[in-house]
């Protein structure tokens, strides 16, 4: 592997097993955090407070193996503790309960309500979901144009984002190939370094005739450091090979690096038996193939 700029926190350092705690207010919001150990502190040293220990144990241990769980994986990202994390939500109502139970009940259910709502508004105002746009027209695009039982090749950062679109379409016929895993072997990201197959525009045109690829969507400008990916744009740019069916920009509500996605169409012959398509999935070691 080659160009490995991720540099992963030791397991046996203190930043490690803290990582997904300092992560919690931008998971859950403040409120949440501060309520929830509020109640873990109060069932603590009042039974009164305890759920039924069957209920209590299982949210605990529930939190504490996800938490141990995902600080012992290398690769730590707040989105993969997420599941691990529902245990703090109830916490922090029943100690809004607790508190107000015994003289303001009902204001003790407005002001969960009123959290509730307020740390929804305040996600929804301070950090709003971010969108891109053109996968879609793209995905519709290839849809009504590519024959039945067809591949096509996405080569781009946002490959999920083309998938869905295509999953979300009405046909299941439509396969995707990803020129990062046909050209490279990358492992789980570039940052953690990625190998070059060293393929050359007359080999990866053979590629996409032995998978009957007639369409490839293509990110200007996507890895162009990298030998196959540049020659792939190579063979793409080749008019006698493939020509520009259509170009859609993208315009996104953040900053991003992707502006623009173009359609090119084969103009070769294809095999009629298409080459069943594999995936090799370095991080985990397994290879994935069509049936």
């Amino acid at each position: 592997m080659m160009g490995s700029q991720r540099s992963d926190l030791p397991r046996t350092s203190i930043e490690a097993w803290t990582y997904y705690a300092t992560q919690l207010p931008g998971q859950l919001g403040w409120p949440t955090v501060i309520l929830s150990i509020i109640y873990l502190a109060g069932a603590t040293v009042r039974a009164d407070w305890r759920l039924p220990r069957p209920h209590m144990v299982f949210l605990i241990v529930w939190f504490v193996a996800g938490y141990l769980f995902f600080s012992y994986i290398m690769v730590r990202e707040p989105r993969h503790d997420l599941m691990a994390l529902l245990p703090l939500p109830i916490f922090a109502v029943l100690a809004i309960k607790k508190i107000t139970e015994n003289r303001l009940k009902k204001t003790g259910l407005a002001l969960a309500g009123a959290v509730a709502l307020g740390s929804v508004a305040w996600s929804v105002l301070a950090y709003p979901v971010h969108w891109v746009t053109g996968y879609s027209e793209a995905a519709d695009f290839v849809l009504k144009r590519t024959p039945q039982n067809s591949v096509v090749l996405f080569s781009g950062y946002r490959d999920g984002s083309f998938v869905f679109n295509i999953r979300a379409g009405k046909r299941t016929d439509v396969s995707i190939a990803r020129a990062d895993k046909l050209l490279l072997r990358v492992a789980i990201e570039r940052e953690r370094g990625v190998q070059d197959r060293n393929l050359s525009a007359n080999k990866i045109e053979d590629l996409l005739k032995r998978h009957a690829i007639r369409y490839v969507i293509a990110e200007t400008g996507f890895w162009q450091d990298l030998p196959s990916m540049a020659a792939l744009t190579a063979l793409l740019n080749d008019a006698s090979r493939f020509k520009v069916v259509q170009r859609i920009a993208t315009q996104a509500n953040y900053h991003n690096t992707d502006h623009e996605l173009v359609i090119y169409e084969y103009l070769g012959t294809v095999d009629t038996n298409p080459q069943p398509l594999s995936a090799e999935l370095i991080g985990s070691g397994i290879t994935l193939k069509q049936k």
